[in-house]
């Protein structure tokens, strides 16, 4: 349950980090009103996906094929999740990696490109020899 209360916390400070918090109370429908604010309110939207984690883009991607659903300026922001994924900090990378091998990524591969050459919202892709 704490770990929940936790995951909760987090959201809502992903949220209020990008000016969404009084969207959800109903407030500033009027930015909705016109094209601009909607593609204001579709970055915030998206940004805020990505922060979330794999399980909220996953739902951002699902939403951008839902042209029957939301705005144009929605499914084009959203979109953008499809295959401009947020590549994944290389500690990170490095932590789970060492971890899931049992000692340094240096001494268990001859050489390690540390720079991406693909990501995804599932998974993210670097050469090694």
């Amino acid at each position: 349950m704490a770990r929940r209360a936790r995951r909760y916390s987090q959201i809502i400070r992903i949220l209020a980090r990008h000016g969404l918090i009084p969207h959800l109370r109903g407030g500033r429908r009027s930015e909705l009103a016109t094209g601009e604010g909607r593609a204001r309110l579709a970055r915030s939207v998206r940004l805020a996906l990505e922060d979330g984690g794999v399980t909220f883009v996953k739902l951002g991607q699902v939403l951008s094929t839902r042209r029957d659903l939301l705005p144009p300026e929605f499914i084009s922001e959203l979109s953008r999740l499809q295959d401009d994924a947020p590549k994944v900090p290389r500690p990170d990378i490095s932590e789970v990696l060492e971890a899931s091998l049992g000692g340094p990524v240096t001494e268990k591969f001859a050489s390690f490109d540390t720079d991406p050459i693909a990501a995804a919202s599932i998974a993210q892709v670097a050469t090694s020899a």
